[in-house]
């Protein structure tokens, strides 16, 4: 659902790249790749910005990034942190899938796991990184503690 408007963002402003996991391809066919986001990522922002890319969910292929200036970790799905000021579906949807009130992963991202270890491997590469902020795509920013509240949402402590 990300990537949907992306090609006609892109033919609004030519000089911008296209960056995302191969299979986006397999999900929009008129998807047109600059590159994926580990090629070259850290030349491309002069190591400014570190690409991690989460194993264990063939499906997502998502990544983390680490902005080391501002330590800030930056996540698309793999955790929702939407509060309590939320209302009638969507408190619905939270509460369903875990996601209500709490920064963390919801339902769906458990149930794509399909290789614990190394999806654990993944996380605990993330958790190593200096970062106290942290950025969702869903949901309110985790503005300090960051790294602290990323390890007790998967369980890292």
């Amino acid at each position: 659902m990300h990537n949907l408007f992306v090609m006609d963002w892109k033919e609004q402003d030519l000089a911008s790249q296209v960056l995302a996991p191969a299979q986006a391809k397999k999900l929009q066919a008129d998807l047109k790749l600059d590159q994926t986001p580990q090629e070259k990522i850290s030349q491309r922002f002069n190591g400014e910005i570190s690409c991690i890319p989460i194993n264990g969910m063939p499906i997502l292929q998502e990544y983390a990034f680490i902005h080391h200036a501002s330590k800030t970790l930056i996540l698309t799905d793999l955790a929702f942190n939407f509060g309590k000021n939320t209302s009638g579906w969507t408190t619905f949807f939270l509460k369903l899938y875990g996601a209500y009130n709490k920064f963390g992963p919801t339902l769906t991202i458990r149930v794509l796991i399909k290789d614990k270890k190394a999806f654990g491997e993944s996380l605990k590469k993330i958790a190593l990184q200096d970062f106290n902020r942290i950025i969702v795509s869903h949901g309110r920013i985790v503005e300090s503690n960051g790294n602290k509240i990323f390890k007790e949402a998967f369980n890292l402590n």
